[in-house]
C-alpha cells in the first residue's frame, strides 16, 4: 500500500496478539487479499481513527464478563456460566490457565471452543466470588 493511495470496499482484521487492540491491523481487500498492515493506530488522524475503531468494534463484538456465576469441570473441558454486558452466557473452553497471560493482568481474555472471545478488562473489578473462581483456573 502506497502513502496517499485510496482503497474502497475493504475490511479490517486484527492480527496476533489479539490483546493488542490498536496494533497490527490487517487491511483486506477484495477476494480476501491483504493490502497492507497498520503496525499501530497511534498517530492516525482522528476521523480515520474513529472509522477504524468503529469497524473493528463491529467486527469483534466481544462480550464483557461482569460476573462469573459458575465454573464446572466437564471431563477435560471447563464450563463457564457468566453474566456479560450482553446477558447470561455459558461456554466451554479447554485449559483456561494457558489462555490467561500473567504479563497482561489485570486484563484477561478467554476463548471458547468455537473461537468466541470473552473479555474481562480488569479482574480487580470483579466481585470477590467471581475473582476467586477465575483465580482457581489461573
Amino acid at each position: 500500500m502506497k502513502q496517499g493511495e485510496e482503497w474502497s470496499d475493504v475490511t479490517l482484521a486484527r492480527l496476533f496478539p489479539l490483546s493488542e487492540l490498536e496494533s497490527w491491523i490487517s487491511v483486506v481487500g477484495k477476494e480476501d487479499k491483504e493490502i497492507g498492515v497498520f503496525k499501530t493506530l497511534h498517530g492516525m488522524p482522528h476521523a480515520s481513527l474513529s472509522c477504524v475503531r468503529a469497524e473493528l468494534h463491529r467486527r469483534y463484538l466481544v462480550p464483557e464478563i461482569r460476573r462469573i456465576i459458575a465454573v464446572r469441570n466437564r471431563f477435560h473441558l471447563v464450563e463457564w456460566t457468566v453474566e456479560t454486558n450482553r446477558g447470561e452466557m455459558t461456554f466451554l473452553n479447554s485449559m483456561p490457565h494457558e489462555q490467561i497471560k500473567p504479563e497482561l493482568l489485570p486484563h484477561v481474555m478467554l476463548t471458547d471452543l468455537e473461537g468466541n472471545r470473552f473479555d474481562i478488562p480488569d479482574i480487580n473489578a470483579l466481585d470477590p466470588e467471581s475473582r476467586a473462581m477465575l483465580e482457581q483456573r489461573m
